[in-house]
């Protein structure tokens, strides 16, 4: 990247005004702007929303708990001192590694030097994880016995919003799909075939450049919990109001009218939560996430490999993988079990 002779640098994504070591005037705003259109093209919406909620929360920080030190160029014991205040404060380790992460990408973003990158912040970091640890409590998995205990408890209802509930339910689980990556369905991309379902997503957390990817959703071994017959009965009930394209999934409204656009990612989890909740689950406990958990969970129970379970959650880090598993198999072959108890 060059600059001319006005100060500007120009590259590919424009004309971005650089000062060596110090930000240009007004450059905090600027650059958060500049960087939510970044992200908003290159990442996902929960990411978006994460990363403005970081920044401001650190601006803030400097601003007032602080009493004045600058947030952009930050001071290695800047962020230092405001790490240790986050984990006063009782936020997770996980967190704080986020807050960590937008802290860099601001700077990069002012082609600045990264104090994220320094010993200080690092230490700091390590000081944090070790004392408070780095155990992370995910939403409990939908495994097979327990969607199918959500599904009886409904069991009787047949009008639209049960067909789109027993869809979302029960593709989002043979999918291991993202709340959000539900949400985006549509209704031209599911074919049917005689292996199952063959459904389009149209971009994904993994996949930014929105080149697409296929999934494929096999018939179950019941018909109560098979995903493709449920998800043809859902796609049924929208082509009767004559929707052959559109959002996949709809709202339902009070007398089963369905109401026009589609759901947002939230409004898919809830339903999740709802469902279980009607079968006496925790309804905190049981999100849109278990559904991709239950996935990746009950698959590893079942003894499939990590390749074949990433081939369909489209994980692109084993890492991840692995934490849904740490509790698979606790009770399989366990030594307590030789003492006769």
């Amino acid at each position: 990247m060059a600059a001319d002779a006005s100060g500007t640098a120009k590259g590919r994504a424009g004309e971005i005004a650089l000062v060596p070591g110090t930000p240009p005037p007004g450059t905090l705003a600027e650059l958060e702007g500049r960087a939510e259109r970044y992200f908003r093209s290159a990442r996902a919406p929960n990411t978006i929303k994460a990363y403005r909620h970081d920044v401001s929360d650190f601006e803030v920080w400097c601003k007032v708990d602080a009493g004045g030190l600058p947030p952009l160029p930050a001071a290695p014991a800047t962020v230092a001192l405001y790490l240790a205040d986050l984990a006063g404060r009782g936020l997770k380790a996980s967190t704080i590694r986020r807050r960590v992460a937008s802290i860099a990408q601001l700077h990069q973003e002012a082609d600045l030097e990264d104090p994220t990158k320094t010993k200080a912040v690092k230490n700091t970091y390590r000081g944090i994880v070790r004392e408070i640890g780095s155990y992370q409590e995910g939403k409990a998995p939908m495994l097979g016995p327990t969607v199918r205990r959500v599904l009886s408890a409904f069991a009787g209802e047949h009008g639209p919003a049960a067909k789109r509930d027993r869809a979302i339910l029960l593709a989002g689980l043979a999918g291991g799909y993202r709340v959000g990556e539900l949400a985006s369905l549509f209704v031209e991309d599911v074919e049917f075939e005689d292996g199952g379902a063959v459904v389009l997503l149209r971009g994904s957390k993994t996949d930014q450049q929105q080149a697409g990817t296929f999934k494929g959703i096999p018939h179950g071994r019941r018909p109560e919990t098979c995903p493709v017959t449920h998800l043809r009965a859902w796609i049924g009930e929208l082509r009767k109001t004559g929707r052959h394209a559109g959002p996949l999934f709809c709202a339902v409204g009070r007398y089963g009218n369905l109401r026009k656009g589609g759901m947002a990612a939230d409004s898919v989890s809830r339903v999740v939560s709802k469902r279980a909740q009607a079968a006496g689950l925790d309804p905190e406990r049981y999100t849109g996430h278990s559904l991709r958990a239950g996935l990746v969970t009950g698959a590893s129970e079942g003894g499939a490999s990590d390749k074949t379970i990433m081939d369909q959650s489209k994980h692109s880090n084993l890492a991840t993988v692995n934490r849904y598993k740490r509790r698979s198999g606790l009770f399989k072959n366990n030594a307590a079990d030789y003492l006769g108890l």
